[in-house]
């Protein structure tokens, strides 16, 4: 299904669809005898869309790194209420460097951009600030807002109908390529998380008045923004019962001696993971993070690996909190 064209010359040049699978899909135009428009099209799996979007990746970097039996070949003349008929690309037409895009092309070049509903449900968010906040602080606040709102915003979007494969392939292989041993695995991790939310709805800073008292305007999904203020009123009114699941989720892997384990580590018993289980699902409606099941099933059903990811989002709505509890941030 044609979603939109992101280039435009004499022509679509560039084209997002979706697969009748769920996976996005980009073509290129392409010159092929028998067709009347033809374009070379990838289906994406994983992070790779993302990647070019975010300007990590170029455009030929996207079809080179697809398997044989992700490329295809349509008639953009023969398109009807925006569905084409896709030809699976011969081993042949995959290594023949004329299909290909060239080597530099990044998505600021688009002339088109991307639609994907970032408009719908866009809002603002005034945070006061008040007392005295130096560079790291601005930095530190917005880093724990942009990490609490971007893993609330792939979670809630499983929850939608319009919730794709691919959104849910993403999240699993951004869970399951980590060891979860250390910081590096969680940086990477809200760091994907960030660039998956900024590719669909960008979290971004709007105006900031630093004279206190002052404010931070924040730009982003409005619904999960009240989302994110929610989980830190929540944790500012029942703050010591969070604390306890939080105590009860960590004691229980680190008398497991699993907090800097492999995820491939396992528990001495049962019971003991069932009960970790049940606290890290408490814990993650505690601290509003929607839609915990699918959240387990991204997570390969891993228990470990599942508790150490909501603790990880504890400790940043925890950090978030903590400006609100020093007064120097109010609910605008």
């Amino acid at each position: 299904m044609m979603k939109q064209v992101l280039v435009f010359y004499d022509g679509p040049q560039l084209a997002l669809l979706e697969s009748d699978r769920g996976h996005a899909m980009l073509a290129v135009a392409v010159t092929r005898e028998g067709y009347g428009y033809p374009m070379f099209a990838v289906e994406i799996l994983g992070n790779y869309l993302e990647k070019y979007l975010q300007g990590k990746a170029d455009l030929r970097y996207v079809f080179a790194s697809a398997p044989v039996n992700r490329l295809y070949f349509f008639d953009l003349t023969e398109e009807k209420s925006g569905r084409v008929l896709l030809t699976r690309a011969t081993s042949d037409d995959a290594a023949n460097e004329l299909y290909y895009p060239l080597h530099g092309i990044f998505s600021r070049s688009h002339t088109h951009p991307l639609e994907e509903e970032v408009a719908k449900g866009e809002g603002k968010r005034r945070f006061l600030i008040d007392g005295k906040w130096e560079a790291t602080d601005f930095s530190g606040f917005y880093g724990k807002i942009a990490d609490t709102y971007a893993l609330m915003y792939i979670s809630e979007s499983l929850e939608t109908l319009s919730a794709t494969e691919s959104d849910k392939l993403f999240l699993q292989s951004s869970i399951n390529e980590k060891n979860w041993q250390g910081g590096g695995s969680y940086g990477s991790f809200y760091g994907g998380m960030r660039g998956r939310a900024r590719s669909r709805h960008p979290l971004k800073v709007e105006g900031i008045e630093y004279h206190s008292p002052g404010y931070i305007d924040v730009l982003g999904n409005i619904a999960v923004l009240n989302r994110v203020d929610e989980a830190v009123q929540r944790l500012i009114r029942r703050g010591r019962d969070i604390s306890k699941l939080y105590k009860a989720v960590y004691k229980s892997l680190k008398n497991e001696k699993l907090l800097r384990a492999d995820k491939t580590s396992g528990f001495a018993n049962e019971s003991t993971e069932q009960y970790t289980l049940a606290q890290s699902y408490r814990l993650a409606a505690m601290v509003g993070l929607s839609n915990p099941e699918s959240m387990f099933a991204a997570c390969d059903n891993n228990v470990i690996v599942f508790a150490k990811v909501v603790l990880s989002f504890s400790r940043r709505v925890r950090d978030l909190t903590r400006f609100y509890v020093e007064g120097r941030v109010r609910r605008g």
